[in-house]
């Protein structure tokens, strides 16, 4: 398989995983990130589930329980 480039999967390293994890904690989707990257969605989602990169967490909503109280 020559020119292989198509299918050649890509590893998140040094300064590519640092500019991810940025934008990462900055709100920017997997999808945005990976088209201005040029990489895959799923390598960014893989490096999450695998712990080397950290997505943001949601901020949490306050809720309206049945008795009508916020929680």
């Amino acid at each position: 398989m020559e020119g292989g480039s198509e299918n050649k999967s890509h590893k998140m390293r040094g300064e590519l995983l640092k500019r991810v994890q940025s934008k990462l904690d900055k709100g920017q989707s997997n999808n945005s990130i990976s088209k201005q990257e040029g990489i895959r969605e799923g390598t960014i989602r893989y490096a999450i589930q695998t712990g080397r990169l950290k997505k943001k967490q949601p901020k949490a909503r306050a809720t309206f329980n049945r008795s009508r109280h916020y929680v």
